[in-house]
């Protein structure tokens, strides 16, 4: 996966996920992280319109873990062209999305 996590402009040190929403109507899913994870600074990714979205878990342990650090992201294209792919040490998250916002 070509990773992209710089194009958040949050900076090198490490992010972890932390929570997801799922609502209706709408189809928005949000994204809540914690940039690096030794100071916690939170954000969140915002994504809306939302046509398909697909969590595989990817992990040993049957759950998601309450927290579990970022590997990688993908931001896809807007407008539905192609997904963002959301890699962590338990899952991955594909979202077909019309437009994003991130909120730190």
């Amino acid at each position: 996966m070509d990773d992209q996590y710089h194009l958040l402009g949050l900076g090198p040190a490490a992010s972890v996920i932390s929570a997801m929403e799922l609502s209706f109507p709408g189809y928005q899913v949000l994204v809540m992280a914690l940039y690096d994870p030794l100071l916690r600074m939170p954000y969140q990714i915002l994504f809306s319109k939302c046509r398909d979205v697909r969590l595989t878990h990817t992990g040993d342990a049957p759950q998601v873990a309450s927290e579990s650090p970022l590997i990688g992201i993908l931001l896809g294209q807007r407008s539905h062209q192609s997904p963002a792919v959301i890699t962590t040490d338990d899952f991955e998250l594909s979202i077909l999305y019309h437009d994003f916002v991130l909120l730190k």
